[in-house]
């Protein structure tokens, strides 16, 4: 009876972890976007320390953020955002990083 209750909690523990989905841990992002243009969005990259190191506006390619393909391909922009941040302490805006990522793939 001990063993059944272990392995169903063992069982929920697993369930629960794999349905948060990729989460970025060094910084984070936003997307801004209105309803009436779905495929224009400007994505916000902040550090830990809630800096803005990094602004695009993307145009043409809907981003779809129940996506899991989507919020790897942004966790990949972020993460080259904040190695040019590191580097150089620079804003930096429009330099296509996020397009980059979602090239070829109009609904993402």
């Amino acid at each position: 009876m001990k063993s059944i209750m272990v392995t169903m909690i063992l069982l929920a523990t697993i369930g629960v972890s794999s349905a948060q989905g990729p989460v970025a841990t060094n910084g984070y992002w936003v997307v801004v976007s209105n309803v009436s243009q779905p495929k224009d969005a400007s994505v916000k990259f902040y550090d830990l320390a809630n800096h803005l190191i990094y602004e695009e506006h993307v145009t043409g390619v809907q981003l779809d953020l129940s996506k899991r393909k989507t919020l790897k391909k942004l966790n990949r922009s972020l993460q080259s955002a904040l190695v040019a941040w590191n580097t150089s302490k620079e804003f930096m805006k429009d330099k296509g990083l996020v397009a980059v990522e979602f090239e070829g793939h109009p609904n993402w």
